[in-house]
């Protein structure tokens, strides 16, 4: 989906002529496209992806929802998703629901209908939760190398999200038994990033692999 600025502003426009729209969060999986929510993109992101995981679970089931309405003591949160596209819009107690949930459904079918990008971008990392940073080992930095025990377990913790560890555990095993480090031994950190991102790729659902193989990534970049 390409998004520019201006492609944005003029489909957002019907949108924010409804009253009561005062923020709106725009996603696909769990990177944000765009939002200008009162909050720091460091929160939105974490927000996103808890929206990202919430629709996911119940697409993993069979359950796809397509739209969300939660009500907060001064505000209204709609949260609209359609394929891997995800609209979150704030709003305020007086605003009208059904009127707001109608346009954002149009223009999240307006979205989809935009071209595909032309040039590569490099998407925003999907950032871990408190929880989940510090179960990622951390090497010293500027180290060339991590320890192949730490790397499963990193890849272990991330395809544990959407398959059971024993799935998780055989696509692993699978992946190193072509390769020749020993169980004990460690990894380059190219060489992890390869095998991480092709381990990933097993991953059946388009958003949560785009989101798993970018946190991987994070974790190399941190």
């Amino acid at each position: 989906m390409a998004v520019t600025p201006d492609t944005l502003r003029k489909n957002l426009a019907d949108l924010y002529s409804q009253p009561g729209v005062s923020g709106s969060c725009l996603q696909t999986g769990a990177l944000v496209m765009n939002h200008d929510l009162p909050y720091s993109d460091e929160r939105v992101a974490n927000f996103a992806a808890r929206v990202n995981h919430l629709v996911s679970g119940y697409e993993s089931v069979d359950r796809a929802l397509w739209q969300i309405c939660a009500g907060f003591e001064n505000y209204r949160l709609l949260i609209l998703s359609r394929g891997n596209t995800r609209l979150s819009v704030l709003l305020t107690p007086a605003a009208d629901i059904d009127l707001v949930s109608a346009r954002a459904t149009r223009l999240l079918m307006e979205l989809e209908m935009l071209p595909a990008p032309t040039n590569s971008a490099t998407p925003p990392p999907v950032l871990a939760t408190k929880a989940e940073a510090q179960s990622i080992p951390q090497q010293e930095e500027g180290s060339p190398m991590i320890k192949r025990a730490e790397f499963e377990k990193i890849v272990t913790g991330l395809l544990s999200r959407v398959t059971g560890q024993a799935q998780a555990a055989k696509l692993i095993q699978r992946a190193m038994s072509k390769e020749t480090t020993p169980i004990n031994g460690e990894l380059k950190r190219d060489d992890a990033r390869r095998i991480g991102l092709a381990i990933l790729d097993y991953v059946p659902n388009r958003g949560k692999r785009d989101a798993l193989s970018s946190e991987f990534l994070n974790t190399f970049n941190s």
